[in-house]
């Protein structure tokens, strides 16, 4: 039987000068389309941008003609908005474009039409074209400056074709999110983050202080403007100010502002600028400044091996000039330990980051925000890694240290209350996690408002937790709250968004919803190897949970080789014996015992229960009932001695466990 779609036109104008960016929209909507649209009973299409047939009122018929019976309207631009000094033809274009974008703005205005939206897209300009404006330029810029003060219109710059392509896609996830919803009314939020918005302060603390590379007049202006919201003013004062000269400070503040406006392929180039000038002027400090810079967009960018060399040549010139103990030189490690953790490197990762704590605690005391953030750093740096002895003490040691003082910021508070919380759950101490998860979510509440992702990360954690307590109801709504946060603060393709999906797909499968779990945790597989690459991590918690869905199922062919890719991802990338391979290994031989695969189910079981002992002890309330399922395996295979022993073996750690633990967890559900 054929299942009937709904289709919604998308429509896109543009004058001359854009045809990369034609060609990815119609190949993004045609890719989104076949991986999630269809399966979920929604169809776009395609329409406009292409040679229009002239009509007598100016605009191509085609266009005119089907705006009025559109769902959404995209306009994307480039130098051209108003004729100015265009070429006729140049300019007729452009008035066509002109007259599509009022038109696609009255239908959304009008009650009676469809159309729910209008998005704006702008591409990308270095500032020597933006400083030397002619007409067409100076109207571009006013019509962004227009935008900014208008909340019926979503409007972004993207800096590249894969920013262009990541836009288009985060506009379909939430028009399809819409659709799954049953929305039918006009759009007026932006998904994701807002238009232009204000420098990541993040960023900002990662290049302050670089021995006189703080903020020059232009950039305190323009941060004044940005916080205004004014980003288009701040743009421009900034790219003056790189071009008049080859002024370090301005460049760099230029390229900070690029950066905090997630334009990180335009950053990139005034960066190798800011290097090479610094190494043709023999300015080691402004190399290092500048090589650490370029290495960090090159971290965001993904490009995680060409990240490397930059910071290793910023750390030796910071050493060579500050000697090793500097607080650039903690900057530096700091960095590049968060490399090699995205990189799932955590065994070179951990003790970079330990020598920038050391570095920190000695020069500005525990409580500075800069040291307690990046001990918390290297406690999850142990979690990860499955220490979670070492994990748990420099977490309470933490804590205390928060408890007892002032100075230490509620935010690294509740951030060291998730951590703990997270450890405890997943040594399957659940009530004693309850309550730190709480005390987090109330802190994040208060402090950062009921819209923040970090509120979306500790819904995320206790739903997670009220899951494994077998509180499925509560836990649902406490889930979905927690998607709407991130979908709305962080857009439908950031991996957090992708851990949200994850868990709320692990509920489903707790109560049964198969169908449902497997398309939420086959669309967050592909945001995750979207953004993180296929050899991630989080891939084999996707790949793992994904599997437990086959398995519950009786779908044992289509799990065990799930589970196999998981297993040798998560020894690349976690080392032989994580707890998470101990589940996997878990999960593999429940399934080899399905498929009367005895001695695979058998060497699979062994290997989870060395892994869980390794780790916990016989404290974890998993390990009875593994123990359990082995000797199950060896009664099945006429092994009653050995069996009986085993059994003997659980029965008496379940009765110790008895009154102290509630049911079981599956840790890999629970990505924090």
């Amino acid at each position: 039987m054929t299942t009937a779609h709904k289709a919604y036109s998308v429509v896109v104008a543009a004058p001359d000068g854009l045809e990369r960016e034609r060609q990815i929209f119609r190949q993004t909507i045609s890719v989104f389309n076949e991986a999630e649209a269809l399966e979920h009973g929604a169809l776009f299409t395609a329409e406009g941008w292409h040679a229009p047939v002239r009509g007598p009122a100016g605009m191509g018929v085609r266009l005119r003609d089907r705006l009025p019976g559109a769902h959404y309207f995209v306009l994307v631009l480039w130098d051209r908005w108003i004729a100015g000094d265009a070429t006729p033809s140049e300019g007729r274009r452009v008035v066509e474009t002109e007259e599509a974008y009022r038109l696609a703005l009255a239908c959304a205005q009008d009650p009676g039409k469809p159309m729910r939206q209008v998005v704006v897209l702008f591409n990308a300009l270095d500032e020597r074209r933006i400083t030397d404006a002619g007409p067409m330029m100076k109207g571009l810029l006013d019509f962004r400056r227009s935008l900014e003060a208008s909340s019926s219109v979503a409007a972004h710059v993207f800096d590249d074709a894969s920013g262009f392509e990541a836009l288009l896609r985060r506009y379909l996830s939430s028009w399809l999110s819409d659709h799954e919803k049953g929305a039918t009314g006009k759009v007026s939020k932006v998904p994701g983050p807002r238009v232009l918005p204000s420098v990541d302060t993040r960023f900002a603390r990662a290049t302050e202080g670089n021995d006189g590379a703080g903020p020059t007049p232009a950039g305190r202006s323009a941060a004044e403007r940005l916080l205004q919201g004014w980003s288009t003013d701040a743009e421009l004062m900034l790219a003056s100010a790189a071009v008049c000269a080859d002024d370090f400070c301005a460049m760099n503040d230029y390229a900070i502002f690029l950066a905090g406006q997630r334009r990180l392929s335009q950053a990139q180039p005034v960066f190798e600028r800011l290097v090479e000038l610094a190494k043709r002027s023999c300015i080691e400090i402004w190399e290092a400044v500048s090589l650490n810079n370029l290495a960090e967009i090159h971290r965001r960018r993904g490009h995680l091996n060409e990240a490397e060399p930059g910071f290793q040549t910023a750390l030796a010139i910071r050493e060579k000039l500050g000697g090793p103990e500097h607080l650039e030189v903690a900057r530096v490690l700091h960095n590049l330990s968060e490399l090699y953790r995205a990189q799932g490197r955590y065994r070179l990762s951990e003790p970079l980051c330990r020598r920038a704590v050391n570095i920190r605690e000695k020069l500005l005391g525990l409580q500075h925000a800069d040291t307690f953030g990046l001990m918390i750093a290297l406690a999850e740096l142990h979690h990860t890694q499955g220490d979670f002895n070492e994990a748990a003490a420099l977490y309470e040691r933490l804590l205390g240290i928060a408890e007892g003082s002032p100075a230490v910021d509620e935010t690294l508070l509740a951030l060291c209350l998730n951590d703990l919380a997270s450890l405890y759950d997943d040594q399957g101490q659940y009530l004693k996690a309850t309550p730190f998860f709480q005390r987090s979510l109330q802190i994040r509440e208060r402090v950062l408002g009921p819209e923040h992702p970090d509120v979306a990360a500790s819904l995320n954690n206790l739903a997670a937790l009220l899951r494994n307590r077998g509180e499925f109801e509560e836990a649902e709504g406490l889930q979905r709250r927690s998607l709407e946060i991130w979908e709305r603060t962080l857009g439908p393709e950031h991996p957090d968004f992708a851990t949200g999906l994850g868990n709320l797909a692990a509920l489903c499968s707790k109560r049964s919803r198969y169908g449902e779990a497997e398309r939420l945790h086959r669309r967050a597989l592909r945001i995750r190897e979207r953004a993180l690459g296929a050899e991630h991590p989080d891939i084999g918690t996707s790949l793992h949970n994904l599997a437990e869905v086959y398995r519950a199922q009786g779908r044992y062919e289509d799990a065990a080789p799930l589970l196999r890719r998981t297993i040798t991802i998560w020894e690349k990338t976690l080392g032989a014996h994580h707890p998470n391979i101990a589940a996997s290994s878990r999960t593999l031989a429940d399934t080899y015992r399905a498929q009367r695969k005895y001695g695979d189910a058998e060497e699979s079981y062994r290997r989870s229960i060395a892994i869980m002992e390794r780790n916990f002890g016989s404290s974890h309330p998993e390990l009875p009932e593994i123990l359990g399922q082995y000797a199950a395996v060896l009664r099945e295979t006429q092994r009653s001695v050995e069996a009986e022993r085993i059994q003997a073996r659980a029965d008496a750690m379940r009765g110790k466990q008895a009154g102290k633990t509630l049911a079981p967890t599956d840790n890999t559900g629970n990505p924090r």
